[in-house]
């Protein structure tokens, strides 16, 4: 399962994992959707399915609505099958950091924000 190679997730025990996968859930979308917009309240961590997005960081001190927002990217990665995203937000409890648009169709798996704090955040601790 892709649960066991994702960087987030690999590193759970099999009992631990057990208890996630009830809580995995697909979702799928279109090439240039918007999964993830900057500032938004974090619901979920994302891993890739099938598929790619891109991951935009904007400047610092950017405002989420912007409208030149798309223009003001200082780092872009591409996140493919098995990538985790969306963790930051969740490890700090803070607003999303960046933009991340489908590159094409994708599936992705998703994991609520309060199950990811339970089952990953304090794996860690």
């Amino acid at each position: 399962m892709i649960l066991l190679m994702n960087k987030l997730t690999k590193g759970l025990e099999i009992y631990e994992i057990d208890k996630l996968v009830p809580y995995v859930k697909e979702q799928k979308f279109k090439s240039e959707d918007k999964i993830i917009k900057f500032g938004d309240q974090p619901k979920y961590y994302y891993i890739m399915k099938k598929g790619k997005a891109k991951i935009l960081v904007h400047n610092d001190g950017v405002h989420p609505e912007d409208p030149l927002l798309r223009q003001k990217v200082k780092q872009t990665k591409v996140v493919n099958k098995g990538e985790g995203f969306g963790e930051i937000a969740l490890f700090y409890n803070e607003r999303r950091s960046a933009t991340v648009i489908a590159v094409d169709d994708c599936e992705t798996y998703i994991i609520d924000a309060k199950i990811f704090q339970e089952y990953i955040v304090m794996s860690r601790v």
